[in-house]
């Protein structure tokens, strides 16, 4: 394999130098907003919602269907 790819040079050579990085500063966190409420209280909210959400749904559907117990005759 080396005859056939003699003149193939791997070396990178030489790399520049690495830019200098800025050190942070005390409002680097301006960009992004912070939580109101943890991950917990947060998915705790988000279930009693869904639980309201279905209570209404489910009250609707009770409103709607007939409180007869027997099938209907078919």
């Amino acid at each position: 394999m080396s005859k056939l790819l003699s003149r193939w040079d791997t070396n990178t050579g030489d790399l520049p130098p690495a830019s200098s990085t800025q050190p942070p500063t005390a409002d680097r966190g301006v960009m992004m907003p912070r939580r109101r409420r943890t991950r917990s209280q947060d998915r705790a909210a988000y279930i009693k919602a869904e639980r309201e959400r279905n209570k209404i749904a489910h009250s609707r559907y009770q409103a709607v269907s007939p409180d007869d117990p027997d099938p209907p005759p078919f």
